[in-house]
C-alpha cells in the first residue's frame, strides 16, 4: 500500500537564516548555499564567455535503513522566482563546469561544483549542487523544491511506496540590496565557496 505522499515546508525569513533543514522520514535535506546567477565557465574552454546559473548545494542524508536514489530527483527539482515563473533544472554537464572566481591556469586551484551521487547508502551522508538557469535581473527565487520517490527496501526504481516533497520558501528580506548594477542577488557569497567540503574539489 502506497503511504499519503508529504509536502514539507521550510519558510526561511530573516532572522531565521540559521536553520535550512527540512526532516522528512525517510531523508534529511539542508541547504547549504545558493549561488544566484553566479558565473561559471566550461572546463577547456576557459577562454569563452562564462555563463551564469542559479545554484543550490544541498546536503542530503539518508534516515532509512536502505539506500534511496538521489540525482534523478536532485536534477529534477523546480525553482520559482518571485515573478511567478518556475524554472527546470538545467540541462548543463556540471563535471566540465569550472567556478569563474577561481579560475586560473594551474588546475588545481580550479574549483568544480559537486554532482549529486546516483544513490546514497542508508543512515549515509552526501551533498551535491542542483543547477537552474540564471534570473532575469531584480529577481530572486521565492521557492525551490525537491521531490523524491522512495522504492521498496534495496530499490532505487520500480513501484513507488512513498514521496517525500521538500520546499524552501525565502522572504524577499533575506536577500537585501543588490550586489551591483546588473541585478545579481545573494543568499551566500560566490566566494565563500572556500568553506565548501573538500568534496567540491575534484581533479
Amino acid at each position: 500500500m502506497t503511504a499519503p505522499a508529504r509536502h514539507l515546508i521550510k519558510r526561511i525569513t530573516e532572522s531565521d537564516t540559521s536553520d535550512l533543514t527540512i526532516t522528512g522520514a525517510y531523508i534529511e535535506l539542508t541547504l547549504e548555499k545558493l549561488l544566484i546567477n553566479h558565473s561559471v565557465i566550461e572546463k577547456y574552454t576557459s577562454a569563452a564567455a562564462p555563463r551564469h546559473f542559479t545554484l543550490a548545494r544541498f546536503l542530503y542524508r539518508n534516515l532509512w535503513e536502505h539506500r534511496i536514489s538521489i540525482f534523478a530527483n536532485a536534477t529534477d527539482g523546480k525553482l520559482i522566482d518571485s515573478e511567478s515563473m518556475q524554472h527546470c533544472c538545467a540541462d548543463v554537464n556540471a563535471r566540465l563546469m569550472i567556478d569563474s572566481y577561481t579560475v586560473s591556469e594551474d588546475e588545481h586551484d580550479q574549483r568544480y561544483f559537486e554532482v549529486p551521487p546516483s544513490e546514497i547508502e542508508g543512515r549515509a551522508k552526501a551533498r551535491g549542487w542542483t543547477w537552474f538557469p540564471s534570473l532575469p535581473p531584480v529577481t530572486w527565487p521565492a521557492r525551490i523544491l525537491l521531490r523524491f520517490s522512495i522504492h521498496d527496501p534495496g530499490e532505487v526504481g520500480g513501484w513507488v511506496r512513498d514521496t517525500e516533497t521538500f520546499e524552501f520558501v525565502f522572504s524577499p528580506t533575506i536577500f537585501g540590496r543588490l550586489n551591483d548594477a546588473a541585478g545579481r542577488l545573494t543568499l551566500l557569497d560566490p566566494r565563500s565557496l572556500e568553506d565548501a567540503s573538500t568534496n567540491d574539489q575534484t581533479k
